[in-house]
């Protein structure tokens, strides 16, 4: 009599590497059978197991600061978030699973069956959220010289060795600064005045900048360096240095008009180790040459008859040194006169009603001339004199010589 016994293989089985007893390799199964008549027997046999323990790992980008997966880190504080799947294909219950990350912060994964240490077969741990918040020397080392953040995922158990799974996320490096360059004073006038500059250095970009080269044309050596926020003396992304510094107005710089364009010019240069080229910010401050206006004025005839014109002769000389701009000259006529005409040489306008003389201007060493015909009126006494006030003035004129 043939007899068909039936035993399906369990998990634990193929995890204990076999049973009756366990650690074999077999499947040790033993049959006692009973005849009517005659003694007992039995028989075994034992069915080999095989042990596939088999895991896989993967590591992918699913955003970038808020760019998506294909986004680049451009500054300190961008962060990357990964997805890591760790997954058992093969047929034996894996124990004592660790995951870890080179430098993510994992947090909880969805495990797929159930919630213990070991990774059932088939089972997936899903890490939806690994975070990594990139550092300013990740940017500043462009990612140890390759330009990516490399990150590693490791998955490991009792049975198996560590597996792992690496993602990478390119850096732009932005080397950028901005340079400023300004003088408190408006403008000089005379040898021995002192300009105050101020220069301001910011980091607009997103690497710290090093080894700093800083020179300026007048200067020399600056001073009052503020800003070095940690003292480390490299710029950093958003930090600001300021320095000063004087230039005293020497007598040939008001000589030469400031080598002819009437400014002081200064320039400074700023670069970086990681910079280039160069950046040169300028300021440029007017020299105020200030003028010497001179008036005269002449009269014909003098002495003069009543119902007689009499014809004024004002003259306005530029002693310089500079040219001097927007010349007025107040004509203050006499009680007991009419204006008859006058004539500019083409040096300006004269208003007969308001008596002014301007629109005008006169380089150094220049004169223009106003010719002005009044008639004396009656009744004028004998021997009355005609008292005929000019006043001068100039945009640039320092000195007074009114008549």
């Amino acid at each position: 009599m043939d007899v068909y016994l039936y035993y399906t293989a369990s998990q634990a089985d193929i995890d204990n590497n076999g049973k009756n007893p366990t650690g074999t390799g077999f499947i040790h199964n033993v049959t006692t059978f009973t005849p009517s008549a005659g003694s007992p027997g039995n028989d075994f046999d034992d069915v080999p197991i095989t042990q596939n323990p088999a895991y896989t790992i993967t590591k992918a980008i699913t955003d970038v600061d808020g760019g998506g997966a294909s986004g680049n880190v451009d500054e300190a504080g961008d962060v990357i978030t990964y997805r890591i799947v760790v997954t058992n294909t093969g047929n034996q219950t894996l124990t004592n699973m660790v995951v870890s990350d080179m430098i993510a912060t994992l947090g909880a994964p969805v495990k797929s069956v159930d919630a213990d240490s070991d990774l059932d077969i088939g089972e997936t741990w899903t890490y939806n959220n690994a975070i990594y918040s990139a550092t300013q020397a990740d940017i500043d080392n462009n990612g140890g010289g390759d330009g990516d953040i490399d990150n590693t995922a490791t998955a490991d158990c009792d049975q198996l060795s560590a597996i792992t799974a690496s993602a990478s996320v390119p850096i732009t490096q932005n080397t950028a600064f901005t340079l400023t360059k300004v003088a408190t004073e408006a403008s000089v006038d005379a040898a021995g005045d002192v300009i105050h500059y101020t220069i301001t250095v910011d980091n607009s970009g997103d690497m710290t900048l090093t080894n700093i080269s800083i020179n300026d044309l007048l200067l020399g050596a600056l001073t009052g360096l503020t800003g070095d926020a940690n003292s480390d003396s490299k710029l950093d992304v958003n930090e600001t240095w300021t320095y000063t510094g004087t230039y005293t107005v020497l007598q040939s710089d008001i000589d030469n008009n400031g080598g002819g364009d009437g400014d002081i010019d200064n320039s400074v240069t700023v670069d970086f180790a990681e910079t280039d080229p160069p950046q040169t910010a300028s300021a440029s401050v007017p020299i105020v040459v200030f003028t010497d206006l001179a008036i005269t004025k002449m009269d014909n005839p003098d002495p003069v008859d009543v119902d007689t014109n009499l014809t004024y002769y004002i003259t306005v000389t530029n002693n310089g040194p500079g040219v001097a701009s927007g010349i007025t000259v107040n004509e203050f006529l006499p009680a007991g006169v009419t204006f008859i005409s006058d004539n500019t040489g083409g040096q300006g306008n004269y208003n007969s009603v308001t008596n002014v003389w301007s629109g005008f201007g006169l380089a150094s060493g220049a004169s223009a001339t106003l010719t002005l015909v009044v008639k004396v009126n009656s009744p004028v006494i004998d021997m009355t004199v005609l008292v005929n006030t000019i006043v001068v003035t100039g945009d640039q004129n320092r000195y007074t010589n009114n008549q």
